[in-house]
């Protein structure tokens, strides 16, 4: 009986880390996308790996895709897991094999995102 005297206090500061911990991630991701944006370099990465998720009423559906590019330098940069959402009409444009735009932090190219609209923004 004593641990449910502490299970009142426990359940809340654990809320409280989880909500705290998606805070710092998500303004880690803007810190992040605006230090691409300031010194940007463009380039169409090609698709490895697309997975979609089940689609919304919204006609919104998540897509986990898989992509590589070849930097500047001819390096070449595969990133994986990455998720966005887009549009159900535009899921014909998320196939393995087409290419999609990213952009990268021209010192670092390991920082890079996709340049297209979330389309859970557009809601």
């Amino acid at each position: 009986m004593q641990y449910l005297k502490c299970l009142n206090v426990i359940a809340p500061v654990i809320v409280v880390f989880i909500m705290l911990s998606i805070f710092i991630r998500n303004y880690m991701k803007k810190r992040l996308q605006k230090r691409i944006t300031e010194d940007p370099v463009y380039v169409d990465a090609l698709l490895t790996k697309v997975v979609q998720g089940t689609p919304s009423t919204f006609g919104v559906v998540n897509v986990t895709v898989d992509y590589k590019f070849y930097t500047d330098n001819g390096t070449l940069i595969e990133e994986k897991n990455v998720m966005t959402a887009i549009k159900i009409m535009d899921l014909i444009d998320y196939k393995i094999g087409l290419s999609v735009p990213v952009i990268y932090l021209r010192t670092d190219p390991h920082k890079n995102v996709l340049n297209v609209r979330n389309a859970l923004e557009d809601l």
